[in-house]
């Protein structure tokens, strides 16, 4: 059984673009991007503030010996 965790990400939208036909938007967070679809948006703009609510599934985790850094895919 993987049972799913929630996932909390505060961050702000940096571009609006548009890729393989899809409307997407970029959003900054504190440790990195992600790029979701804008219709999960609506209304969207450049500098808004936005909190993303989301579930991951576990599928594996990996641990990496190279510089002692642990993955987690």
């Amino acid at each position: 059984m993987n049972p799913k965790e929630n996932l909390s990400l505060s961050g702000e939208v940096v571009e609006i673009y548009e890729k393989d036909g899809f409307k997407l938007a970029k959003i900054r967070y504190n440790i990195g991007f992600i790029e979701i679809p804008i219709n999960d948006l609506r209304d969207a703009h450049l500098n808004d503030k936005i909190i993303i609510n989301s579930s991951i599934k576990i599928k594996s985790i990996t641990h990496s010996l190279e510089n002692n850094f642990n993955i987690i895919n």
